[in-house]
């Protein structure tokens, strides 16, 4: 079955993260997105990274294409009893890891397997939920769509 363009960007984040390690291979991101919409962080177990899509928004608009600007908010999980390390250390660590892989993700003016033209992460936010704690990375993509079908490119 077809996919929107921005479906196919969500699958592509979600892909890429699952089984990825930090250098210290401490900690393994298991990638998951939320089947309903009234998830919680306690639902999910340490160095799990929820995918959610917030919004697409249209930056150039021409007869024949669109540029849009997907975000998304990837919400990692640290289960604050998992072992004796520093959380702000724990936290870090995924924050980064999650940041590095989306970033490297870029190749020669492409990104996202060649779906879209530019994905980053500049934004990260740390928050301290009941027993665990999580980091709130903000992920941008860049891409093209045709300009009255948003499956096509």
């Amino acid at each position: 079955m077809a996919e929107p363009i921005v479906e196919q960007i969500s699958q592509w984040i979600q892909s890429n993260l699952d089984g990825v390690q930090d250098p210290d291979t401490t900690l393994t991101i298991n990638a998951e997105r939320p089947k309903i919409s009234g998830w919680n962080v306690t639902d999910y177990a340490d160095s799990d990274v929820v995918i959610v899509i917030l919004t697409t928004r249209t930056t150039e608009l021409s007869s024949d294409s669109r540029q849009e600007t997907g975000v998304w908010r990837l919400y990692g999980i640290i289960d604050q009893d998992s072992d004796s390390t520093e959380l702000d250390t724990k936290m870090a660590r995924l924050s980064e890891t999650i940041r590095r892989t989306l970033i490297g993700g870029n190749s020669n003016g492409k990104a996202c397997g060649g779906i879209a033209t530019y994905i980053d992460a500049p934004d990260v936010d740390y928050s301290i939920a009941e027993g665990c704690a999580v980091v709130i990375v903000t992920c941008e993509v860049d891409y093209w769509t045709d300009g009255l079908d948003g499956y096509t490119q």
